[in-house]
């Protein structure tokens, strides 16, 4: 009943401003019929003409205004609701797609406020690394599909952040392979091993203990990674992550933004549209 009664007052409030200010006219104008001279009032009608004939061009101008635009308004929706109803089905599947393989790890991502040790910090990065994947794939295939172009653009604008994102975080990231090598005590020539295109670093559980692979003095080796001493030297680091909170920040408010982020929101929309 509130939605509705803010629904009504935000459509006609041009007019509820007009019925006011008239009802403030009508009563200036007793006043000064009750107050003021014959003399005085003759100039005063002069004046009220005046003021007609400017408030009658002027509500000429602002009724046409509201026109204007509420056509505006409406034929700017039907194009959305046109373009929507041309490819419905594949609106709904890559919304739902993207609902299936990103929303869940996206809304992990950008709820994170916090990266407190080194796992915490793999963990996020190999999310974002999947996350950016996934959603390369999704826009290919809303473009090869006709994808409704105000989703695309949403996905797009998305897209661009989290490559920023995985850009800052990749670089702060790459750091914690120095941290590794040096609570270990490596060598020079020493390396570490690395998983995926993604170039991680994988701790091996064994026992009680944590291991990385590694090839030290050419030798392969399952090398033990003192955890304590590790996220002691991570708190101490030069490891920014403030910067990547900020660009956190830059998703979680483009992704807030989206008009569709599930088949449900373009019931929704066009549920609305015709309820109108």
């Amino acid at each position: 009943m509130v939605e509705k009664t803010k629904t009504w007052c935000l459509k006609y409030i041009w007019y509820i401003l007009l019925g006011a200010i008239g009802g403030i006219g009508m009563m200036i104008l007793f006043y000064i019929l009750c107050v003021f001279n014959e003399k005085s009032l003759e100039i005063i009608k002069v004046c009220i003409s005046f003021t007609a004939i400017f408030a009658t061009f002027g509500g000429a101008y602002w009724g046409a205004k509201i026109s204007g635009d509420n056509a505006s308004q409406i034929a700017k929706k039907e194009r959305i609701i046109s373009s929507l109803m041309n490819n419905l089905e594949f609106n709904k599947d890559i919304l739902n797609d993207f609902n299936l393989s990103i929303t869940k790890e996206l809304k992990e991502i950008i709820e994170m406020d916090i990266l407190k040790d080194i796992d915490s910090l793999i963990v996020f990065y190999l999310k974002l690394t999947r996350v950016q994947g996934n959603f390369e794939l999704i826009i290919k295939r809303g473009k090869q599909k006709g994808v409704f172009s105000l989703i695309l653009f949403d996905y797009e604008n998305l897209k661009e952040d989290i490559d920023s994102l995985l850009k800052i975080a990749e670089y702060e990231y790459a750091k914690t392979f120095s941290l590794v090598r040096k609570s270990i005590g490596f060598q020079e020539g020493d390396t570490l091993a690395e998983y995926s295109d993604q170039n991680y670093i994988r701790f091996e559980e064994k026992g009680n203990g944590r291991f990385v692979e590694a090839t030290i003095s050419g030798v392969e080796k399952n090398e033990s990674v003192d955890m304590e001493k590790l996220n002691s030297m991570y708190k101490k680091s030069d490891i920014n992550t403030g910067s990547i909170f900020e660009n956190i920040h830059k998703v979680r408010n483009t992704w807030d933004g989206f008009t569709f982020k599930d088949g449900r929101d373009i019931n929704s929309f066009i549920n609305k549209y015709y309820k109108i």
